[in-house]
């Protein structure tokens, strides 16, 4: 029996009492713990040590309120008389000031008992390890092996050092042989040979792949996210392929559209192709900025959701292109292009390259704020036209339109 596969916020006493009846004994991915964590310095190193060693490994899950004897759980011992959102609190604080980097993508979940509550920290495994225990004056580093956490080596942190590294690495070789495959028009459905806007969704997990999902699992999931792409992107139709699976367009006569298309891949990777041109009467060359921020965070919103509800946690690559642009100029877009054109007409030049392939992003919550993540990217599309920064932007870095436009 395994608690991990199942999704935290279901974890019912049935599953903690499988632990039990199954003897599923400490090591690697659990830790059980008849008490929270003291007050005490030693037990809030002791806490960080046991949160850190998992996020350095494979991740597992630390649960507070059962008893065990040397490693095997024999009963639920449940926790009593407790404060259950002030000690997740406290909890959520010692983690992020007494550990370095910030872990992402931690949980706790509160699991009602017959006799009180049983907290489950959900820890993944990092890929911005390893992680260093700073409380109290530490710099001590802890790994797990199936006896337990221990600390790391000289040999074993150049190690973590060089796997963090690579794991970034192994996106961007990635998202180049998509883009190479992209220009080559080796593409699952064929696409315009417009200006292309191309969003890679990576989980660095998936680099790494310890799980891939069958077309079955993926199409499971699939409407919800069709449904919230409707206004971004113009896929109607899915299906499975050798990759995963696919969404495109498809019109009433079945003719298949040349506009969008998304692959997700089976292990948790999402490809986003759209064509971005804009149609005006002078055939003049352009690309709607704005549109281009806004169906960012959309569909960046979406895909973060459904990797999520498979189980693909942070932190996730997030990495855009802009191909076949050479001689475009980015603007606003609709009535704000006359004024935005009078305005900057002495800085705009086209863009210089077929290519933009920007630098990747790491977003390591899913309820980041994707505006203020993304600016930075953002802010060069219109770089590569010679504007300073995006014109959607206030002075504290808020998006200043509405985002439902």
């Amino acid at each position: 029996m395994s608690l991990r596969n199942k999704a935290l916020s279901s974890i019912n006493q049935s599953d903690l009492q499988l632990l039990i009846d199954d003897k599923v004994m400490e090591g690697k991915e659990y830790e059980y713990k008849i008490a929270l964590p003291g007050t005490s310095e030693s037990d809030k190193k002791e806490f960080l040590a046991d949160v850190s060693s998992f996020a350095n490994s494979i991740g597992g899950d630390l649960i507070y309120g059962i008893e065990e004897a040397e490693g095997v759980p024999i009963r639920i011992a449940a926790l009593q008389n407790v404060n259950v959102d002030s000690e997740i609190l406290r909890l959520e604080n010692l983690m992020r000031d007494g550990i370095a980097p910030r872990i992402p993508g931690i949980a706790i979940q509160a699991v009602t008992v017959t006799a009180g509550t049983v907290l489950v920290v959900r820890i993944p495994r990092s890929w911005s390890s390893p992680h260093m225990v700073t409380f109290g004056g530490s710099s001590k580093f802890y790994a797990r092996n199936s006896a337990g956490k221990y600390p790391l080596d000289v040999n074993e942190l150049r190690a973590a050092f060089t796997m963090s590294s690579t794991a970034v690495d192994l996106a961007r070789a990635f998202r180049l042989d998509r883009i190479a495959k992209l220009v080559s028009e080796n593409t699952p459905v064929k696409v315009s040979t417009d200006a292309l806007y191309v969003l890679h969704v990576i989980p660095l997990a998936s680099l790494y792949p310890t799980k891939q999902l069958g077309a079955a699992s993926l199409q499971q999931a699939a409407d919800p996210l069709m449904y919230a792409l409707k206004d971004h992107a113009v896929v109607n139709v899915h299906r499975p392929n050798l990759d995963g699976l696919l969404f495109y367009g498809m019109n009433r006569s079945g003719q298949i559209l040349d506009r969008s298309y998304v692959q997700l891949f089976r292990n948790g990777i999402i490809e986003f192709v759209d064509a971005i041109s804009e149609n005006t009467s002078d055939n003049a060359r352009l690309i709607t900025g704005t549109l281009v921020e806004n169906q960012t965070n959309h569909v960046l919103n979406a895909f973060l959701a459904f990797q999520e509800q498979l189980g693909f946690l942070p932190p996730v690559a997030v990495m855009l292109s802009l191909l076949n642009v050479r001689d475009y100029i980015v603007t606003p877009g609709g009535n704000r292009n006359f004024a935005f054109m009078a305005r900057h007409n002495h800085e705009l030049t086209p863009i210089d390259r077929s290519e933009l392939v920007f630098p990747e992003i790491l977003v390591d919550n899913h309820d980041a704020d994707l505006f203020k993540v993304m600016r930075p990217i953002l802010d060069m599309v219109w770089n590569a036209c010679g504007i300073l920064a995006s014109p959607n932007y206030d002075a504290a870095g808020n998006w200043t339109l509405d985002s439902k436009r």
